[in-house]
C-alpha cells in the first residue's frame, strides 16, 4: 500500500506548481500523456483503437469526480492530489485524442463497447450526482472510495491493452498508466484508511498492475 506515495506526493507538488505551464510527465507515481506524430508509428490493431477510445471518456470521468473533490474536499491532501489528477489526465486525454485523429479513427465507441471488449461501464450519472450531494463529513470518504474503484477500472483497461494491443508506443503507455493508476490507488487507500479507519481496510482494488 505505501508503494511510490511519497513520489505521488512529490509528483502532485511539482504538478501543481507547474499548472500554468502544462502537467508535469515521467514520474514513476502518475501516469504520463501518450506519446503522438512519429513515436506512435508502427502496427496498429483494434485493440490499441478500442483502448483509446475506452480511455478517453474514462479519464474524463476522473476529471470530473476529481474538480468535485477540489471544490469540495475537506481535507488538504485530498484536494492537492484531485486536482493534480485532474490536470494529468485533461493533458492524457488530449494525446490519446490527437493519436485517434492521426489514425484517422473516431474517438468515441457504442455503448456496450466496454462490457464487449473487457473494460469496465462508467459510473454512474446518478452516483456522481449523490456524490455532489455529500455531506462535509462524508464527503471525502465517498469521493476516494469511488475514485479508487474507477482508477482500479483503468487499470484493468491498461492491463487488456498491454496484453492485446500492437502498437509500441500505446502499449508502452498502457503499461505506465497501469502502474501510474496503481500507485495512485495506493495513495488514496492510505488517506481513506487515514479518514476513515474502517473504509480502508475493507477497500481492496482488484487488479495489480503489469
Amino acid at each position: 500500500m505505501k508503494r511510490l506515495v511519497t513520489a505521488l506526493s512529490a509528483a502532485t507538488t511539482l504538478l501543481l506548481a507547474g499548472c500554468a505551464g502544462g502537467a508535469v510527465a515521467g514520474s514513476p507515481a502518475q501516469p504520463t500523456a501518450p506519446t503522438s506524430g512519429a513515436e506512435a508509428t508502427g502496427p496498429v490493431n483494434a485493440a490499441d483503437v478500442m483502448f483509446l477510445q475506452m480511455m478517453i471518456p474514462h479519464h474524463r470521468q476522473s476529471i470530473e469526480i476529481a474538480r468535485l473533490a477540489g471544490k469540495q474536499a475537506a481535507d488538504p491532501a485530498v484536494k492537492t492530489m484531485a486536482e493534480a489528477i485532474a490536470v494529468t489526465q485533461a493533458a492524457e486525454v488530449f494525446a490519446m485524442s490527437e493519436r485517434l485523429y492521426g489514425w484517422n479513427q473516431p474517438l468515441t465507441v457504442g455503448k456496450d463497447a466496454h462490457a464487449a471488449h473487457g473494460g469496465m461501464p462508467e459510473i454512474a450519472k446518478k452516483a456522481i450526482a449523490k456524490l455532489r450531494k455529500a455531506p462535509p463529513g462524508e464527503f471525502d470518504r465517498d469521493f476516494l472510495q469511488m475514485l479508487i474503484a474507477h482508477h482500479d477500472d483503468g487499470v484493468q483497461m491498461s492491463n487488456t491493452e498491454v496484453s492485446t494491443g500492437a502498437n509500441p508506443a500505446t502499449v508502452e503507455q498502457a503499461r505506465k498508466l497501469s502502474q501510474g493508476l496503481s500507485a495512485q490507488i495506493d495513495h488514496m487507500l492510505d488517506l481513506l484508511t487515514r479518514i476513515d479507519p474502517v473504509a480502508g481496510r475493507t477497500a481492496s482494488p482488484s487488479t495489480s498492475p503489469v
